[in-house]
């Protein structure tokens, strides 16, 4: 059975065929069958008959203990051993085989058989394994199957061979098959909701009398009023029973043939290969060889052609008058016949002569493979077979019918032939599938057409009789969809509207009501995209009287959107103006919208950008002046003109044009408060002085933040920066060109800046720097100099503190060295350029006391007495001195 993946039902037609739904790329949902979850062997109600082998019934029962330990050891009296269950009153579902061999050393042959008819007849194989000895369980799954009693066959490699099983499980569900049929009607009953679709085709819709009969008969499975052959001569459309009698007088004439063939047969198995072979002979019945597309018996018998269904169906009826025990097998792509003797059974291809057991001529095997193009599947694969009896194989014919009709597009007729096939096999999985498909695709093809109103009905026929299938329910949601907007489209609203109200009550969706606003915003969007948006509100307003409230809903919205869409249309055209006044008349309406209010920034701010590019800052000045004032109770507006300013200064800024970064602000001034102008303006000046310090152009720099502070005079970052420039120009110029310089460019600072306290620091700070480092270096003199060369940058008392620091380091360098007249005189001339300054007097006298205390320590009263009265010459009235000088006298006079 081959499957088909066209977008109608349509693969080869090779054999026997399956087709899978394509339609809307949807797979109709076949009937789940969970794995069954019990070991059928263990229920209560299963009983071990009997055994043809030596072993007693008790050791059997290790079989099936679920003991793993516990060994059963099989002895068969005839080489096999069969051992037989009965599973109860009423068949059960078995799906998985499990077997766990004990420890022997060959390899063992284990068939599994099912039978719904007796313990000891009706028997069809479902696994056929040899095993390799292994201790370990092993699986062997297959299609689910009924059962009322099971046999399991062990058969030795070496004839005599005791066999070891150490536990034997069939798994599956205690009920019967679950049922692949998927409609809710029989088979009949569809046929008869087939019938009530009217269409342009002529079809002989009406079974026949003999048709009603037989698929009576076939109602329990078997054929007992009809023989096997008339019924695959009706399959093949052969209604006529006078031409029919001609068809089974011919296979009357066969069989007798056949019959002389097979005389000397030592065997069933004999019996059969000679029938096969003779049938494809020159003056057998398949003597014209294979077609791919002959499926029917009648056509057989006409020409001598077949494929694979019509010869394995000519076949089992010879088969069968041969008293053949004759069966048949599906398979993917393909169907073949099985023959039963007893305990042993073969495959027959019959489209081959060497088609007799295939398994055995891998010859064989390649023959059928290249004349037909499908390949063997041999009984290991059993979960890809089916075994079917007359009335399956008679279904296959109606269902290749169906499947050519499918292709043809003839989908009520193909319909028909695929129910007349599950009439006889209710559990054709393939015609159930492809009736599905037939109904989805045909009702898809019709709306492709065009013919909504058809496709509708057929959709809701299909589903009269699979309620539950995903995909027509789908489609028809889809052809209803299609077939109002397709009335919309062609301007019968109301129609199209009846269409939808229809569906939705039908199908109780809601996607129904809402869909009749799209028939309107449809309307509207083609006018949208053709420009002309006045129309495109119009049309759309028009479905709000005609339309349900939810549908109302979606209508409003779209009225929402629309000068959101209009707006930026316009703005994407450059026409800023226009959407500014599109986005007023919606704020009319919604006055409150936060996107039409965000819109209508983003407008304005796009309009001031494409103006400041296109013609400078006056015009973009003066658009957003306009905007501003227009919008005054908007903040968005008043926001977007400041960010606009914010935006052009820090291009400006950034691209080094620090002077039309400067006027740019002072331009826009006005969309600013005070302070965020101010701080604006001073970055200005500030990054333009900073640039101009990379490039060592510190007077440049200075002059720039001049400027700014003479518009912001109190503003601190122009201060600090200001003092931060001057500090580093300072530094520079010290590395470069030393102090002198240094200090002629800090005093113009100084004299420049009055008031900066910054700047006065900076100076005054490099003066006590320059001092410092001379003390550092012991040069006294010059330290003492530099301080006098600081002219309106060092106050005067800043001026002592530093001389008085200076003249103590310098005389206390003098005392170190003993040479005391040496450090007073240092103190003397510190005392006559800072006459004022006290720190130098008080430090001169204690000078002149550790002078005449050198003396006094080694009692040099003489000496000591002459360095006070030299300092009392300096200090007359220095009371200290004076008292020293008396100590020392009396000293002196006491020796």
């Amino acid at each position: 059975m081959g499957k088909g993946t066209a977008k109608r039902i349509g693969s080869s037609l090779l054999h026997f065929v399956a087709l899978t739904l394509t339609a809307l790329s949807l797979t109709s949902a076949g009937t789940v069958h969970a794995q069954g979850t019990d070991n059928l062997l263990r229920r209560p109600s299963t009983k071990l008959l009997n055994s043809n082998s030596a072993t007693s019934v008790v050791k059997l029962r290790n079989l099936i203990d679920g003991d793993q330990q516990t060994i059963a050891r099989l002895i068969g009296r005839e080489g096999s051993v069969n051992v037989v269950f009965e599973m109860g009153a009423s068949a059960v579902t078995a799906e998985r085989f499990k077997i766990r061999l004990g420890r022997v050393t060959k390899q063992v042959k284990v068939e599994l058989l099912l039978s719904i008819a007796g313990k000891d007849s009706g028997y069809s194989v479902i696994r056929s394994d040899v095993l390799s000895a292994d201790s370990k369980l092993q699986v062997l799954p297959f299609q689910a199957a009924a059962a009322r009693w099971v046999m399991i066959r062990f058969t030795p490699t070496q004839k005599g061979q005791p066999i070891e099983v150490a536990e034997v499980e069939l798994w599956g569900s205690p009920n019967a098959p679950a049922t692949k049929y998927e409609f809710a009607e029989s088979p009949a009953k569809a046929l008869d909701v087939l019938t009530s679709l009217k269409t342009s085709k002529k079809l002989a819709v009406k079974l026949s009398r003999d048709e009603l009969s037989l698929f009576s008969d076939a109602r329990d499975g078997r054929l007992d009023h009809w023989s096997f052959a008339e019924a695959a001569l009706i399959s093949s459309g052969v209604l006529d029973s006078r031409v029919r009698s001609r068809y089974l007088k011919k296979i009357e004439t066969l069989e007798k043939t056949a019959k002389q063939v097979t005389m000397s047969a030592g065997n069933d198995f004999e019996k059969a290969e000679r029938l096969l072979q003779w049938m494809h002979s020159k003056s057998g019945p398949l003597s014209k060889g294979y077609r791919a597309d002959q499926t029917d018996l009648s056509t057989v018998l006409d020409t001598g052609t077949y494929n694979c269904v019509s010869s394995a169906t000519l076949y089992n009826i010879l088969g069968k008058r041969l008293k053949l025990d004759l069966r048949a097998i599906e398979v993917p792509d393909h169907a073949f016949s099985i023959l039963y003797d007893g305990q042993r059974f073969a495959d027959v291809e019959t489209t081959t002569a060497h088609g007799f057991n295939p398994a055995r001529d891998r010859e064989a095997q390649k023959q059928f493979e290249q004349q037909t193009g499908f390949r063997y599947i041999p009984d290991r694969h059993r979960a890809q077979r089916r075994e079917i009896n007359a009335t399956g194989l008679v279904a296959v014919t109606y269902y290749n019918h169906g499947v050519t009709l499918s292709k043809q597009g003839n989908y009520q007729a193909a319909l028909f032939e695929y129910f007349r096939a599950m009439s006889l096999d209710p559990e054709f999985n393939s015609s159930v599938k492809n009736a599905l498909a037939a109904m989805v695709n045909w009702g898809l093809e019709l709306a492709n057409d065009g013919d909504f109103e058809q496709a509708v009905r057929v959709i809701e026929t299909g589903l009269k009789l699979a309620p539950a299938d995903a995909s027509l329910n789908h489609n028809r949601k889809v052809a209803y969809t299609q077939w109002a907007l397709e009335l919309a489209d062609s301007g019968r609203d109301s129609q199209a509207l009846e269409v939808l109200s229809r569906a939705g009550k039908l199908m109780k969706d809601k996607h129904f009501d809402l869909l009749q606003a799209t028939i309107f915003i449809r309307r509207g969007e083609a006018l949208v995209k053709s420009g002309r948006w006045e129309a495109a509100w119009d049309a759309v307003a028009a479905g709000l009287k005609a339309v349900q409230p939810d549908s109302q809903k979606r209508i409003l919205q779209w009225q929402r959107n629309y000068f959101l869409r209009w707006a930026n249309a316009e703005l994407d055209s450059k026409r800023f103006s226009s959407a500014v006044n599109i986005l007023v008349r919606g704020l009319k309406d919604y006055p409150n919208d936060g996107d039409l209010l965000n819109n209508l920034a983003y407008v304005i701010q796009n309009g001031s950008r494409h103006i400041q590019a296109k013609r400078g800052n006056a015009a973009a000045l003066e658009f957003l002046s306009s905007q501003c004032e227009r919008f005054a109770d908007i903040p968005k507006i008043a926001a977007v003109a400041k960010n606009h300013a914010k935006r052009v200064y820090f291009e400006r800024r950034g691209d080094g044009e620090f002077k039309k970064a400067i006027e740019t602000a002072s331009e826009f001034s006005k969309f600013f408060e005070e302070k965020e102008y101010d701080d604006l303006l001073a970055d200005g000046y500030s990054s333009w002085a900073i640039a101009l310090t990379k490039q060592n152009r510190w007077q440049e720099a200075i002059d720039v933040l001049a400027t700014g502070l003479r518009s912001l005079p109190a503003h601190s970052g122009l201060q600090k920066n200001l003092a931060y420039v001057v500090q580093q120009w300072s530094r520079q110029s010290h590395k470069a060109n030393g102090v002198a310089k240094t200090n002629a460019i800090l005093q113009r600072q100084v004299a420049r800046f009055q008031g900066e306290e910054r700047v006065a620091e900076i100076a005054i700070g490099y003066a006590r720097r320059v001092v410092y480092e001379l003390l550092d270096a012991k040069k006294y003199s010059q330290a003492r100099d530099a301080i006098q060369n600081q002219p309106g940058v060092l106050d005067l008392k800043t001026s002592e503190r530093l001389a008085g620091n200076v003249y103590d380091q310098w005389s206390n360098s003098k005392s170190r060295e003993g040479n005391w007249q040496g450090a007073i005189d240092i103190y003397t001339e510190g005392m006559s350029r800072y006459p004022d300054l006290k720190h130098l007097q008080h430090n001169a006298v204690v000078t002149w006391q550790k002078w005449a205390r050198t003396h006094m320590d080694k009692k040099q009263w003489a000496k000591s007495i002459d360095v006070f009265n030299k300092a009392l010459v300096q200090f007359p009235k220095n009371g200290g001195l004076q008292n020293n000088l008396r100590y020392c006298q009396q000293q002196l006079s006491k020796e």
